[in-house]
């Protein structure tokens, strides 16, 4: 019985500092995003969203998926905007040309000083990620290590400069990293006592992570790597652990594909039109783009992301390909670093 109350009150005072801390930051993050400016990516993702939401037209900042820009956007469209889509609109069907800064700059130009205030809601709506990434990382750490552990997560989390400085944007990283610990720490509820709930619940969470950030592709052999080679347990069969993968997968895939309303998809390979070397391989004199794949058994191959998705990966690699100045540590270089 003793042991019992001290398990409450120890359990008491720690989601008693929890909610302290939330508060703390969630006003914190309020005030940077009404004090500060808009920063120079968010000036194209507000606009990119609302476009999205108007349109159902995914090719604005296509080199990441929609979800947290429209999350963003939606305060926007609900309380009204001026846009301007002359750049965009004024594309060829099939060009790969990035007007996503255009576009930003003559949103703001549409809206004058009433700019400020329309990023400032964008943001706010924004906050609660960096808020569930406290949460979870609290929530993990008590159930793995008790208070003490969820304390030190917690602070480190919520203290870290980059969730402060970025959790204040409408830029997809701090949403991204919740969502992503989100996703795992699902996972590994599942992995503990292999539920259907809980096969739902980590293919969605690894859906919705998916759909905050490209770089969460990762997320998908590390999931199976893991769950393959995790020791097994009484409570699943080889078989049955390897179909409830299966279903954490598909159903990840499917949120995928709703994040987009399944524009695009099963598209066969060889019609695309990359520009990236790594997909476009040699492109021919006088041509914009080319297709490797094109001309070979894999051209008829369906393609089972939505198009924009796609385009968006081949935008982003050929960005990495191009020669751009990269910052570290008071050096600057045309390329990257091996770290």
């Amino acid at each position: 019985m003793k042991t019992l109350l001290k398990n409450h009150e120890d359990k008491f005072r720690s989601s008693a500092i929890l909610s302290c801390v939330l508060t703390l930051q969630f006003f914190l993050l309020a005030w940077g995003a009404w004090r500060h400016s808009p920063t120079y990516d968010e000036v194209a993702h507000l606009p990119a969203g609302i476009r999205h939401w108007e349109e159902s037209d995914y090719r604005l900042f296509r080199v990441n998926p929609p979800l947290v820009r429209m999350i963003a956007s939606l305060p926007v469209v609900l309380v009204g905007a001026e846009t301007d889509w002359t750049k965009l609109d004024g594309l060829a069907p099939l060009s790969k040309k990035r007007v996503d800064f255009d576009v930003g700059r003559d949103f703001i130009t549409a809206n004058g000083a009433r700019s400020f205030w329309l990023y400032t809601i964008a943001r706010w709506t924004c906050i609660p990620f960096a808020l569930l990434g406290s949460v979870i990382c609290w929530k993990w750490a008590y159930q793995l290590y008790g208070s003490k552990a969820a304390l030190v997560a917690l602070l480190i989390w919520a203290a870290d400069p980059l969730v402060v400085g970025h959790g204040q944007l409408i830029t997809p990283d701090v949403p991204a990293a919740s969502l992503g610990v989100l996703a795992f720490y699902s996972f590994s509820g599942w992995l503990r006592k292999g539920e259907w709930h809980g096969v739902w619940l980590t293919g969605i969470a690894l859906g919705v992570a998916e759909l905050a950030k490209t770089t969460w592709v990762i997320a998908v052999p590390l999931m199976i790597a893991i769950a393959l080679l995790w020791p097994n347990g009484r409570w699943l069969s080889w078989r049955s652990r390897v179909g409830q993968l299966v279903a954490i997968m598909l159903t990840a895939w499917l949120v995928l594909l709703a994040g987009y309303e399944f524009d695009g998809v099963l598209r066969p390979l060889g019609e695309f039109r990359f520009t990236s070397r790594s997909l476009a391989g040699v492109i021919p004199d006088g041509e914009v783009d080319g297709n490797r794949f094109r001309g070979t058994f894999m051209e008829a191959a369906l393609v089972p992301l939505p198009e924009q998705y796609v385009m968006g990966v081949d935008i982003q690699k050929g960005n990495f390909e191009s020669t751009t100045q990269s910052y570290l540590r008071g050096e600057l270089r045309d390329h990257g670093w091996w770290y």
